[in-house]
């Protein structure tokens, strides 16, 4: 019997949210990723899941966490969410990083800087994921964005 408790069931729910996130992601999400991510030297994936969370943006080879949050005022829940997301990442070897949509909107080309340094600098941390860096190779795009 399938309900909500079994974790496959529970898992697939989160996979079918993340599949529509991809299909509707904000004005920032689509900046960052058609205009950069997609096009970085490592390889990023688009809203994962990692057991009861999603995450916007991951890097599997920097093992890095980016996620754009509304910038909103967050109540206690979501708040929590974020903390006890946070822990779990961390408790993964991941590293997270938050930006508001407004600031990569604002601040396309410095929040493009930090994530590429970020990147090089988890992989420097550990050698077995630098061998298939190259810094030469990465990709900044200053396209226009409408």
């Amino acid at each position: 019997m399938m309900n909500e408790s079994n974790p496959y069931v529970k898992h697939q729910k989160l996979q079918q949210k993340a599949k529509e996130l991809r299909k509707n992601m904000s004005r920032a999400e689509k900046r960052l990723w058609f205009a950069f991510l997609r096009h970085h030297s490592v390889k990023w994936r688009r809203f994962k899941v990692f057991d009861d969370y999603i995450v916007t943006f991951y890097c599997v080879k920097a093992q890095l966490v980016i996620n754009v949050i509304d910038g909103q005022e967050a109540d206690e829940e979501t708040l929590a969410y974020i903390q006890a997301r946070t822990e779990f990442l961390k408790q993964w070897g991941l590293e997270e990083v938050r930006f508001s949509e407004k600031d990569v909107l604002q601040y396309f080309d410095t929040i493009c800087y930090e994530i590429d340094n970020k990147v090089q600098s988890r992989i420097q941390e550990n050698p077995a994921r630098r061998s298939q860096y190259h810094a030469d190779y990465c990709i900044y795009s200053t396209i226009p964005w409408p």
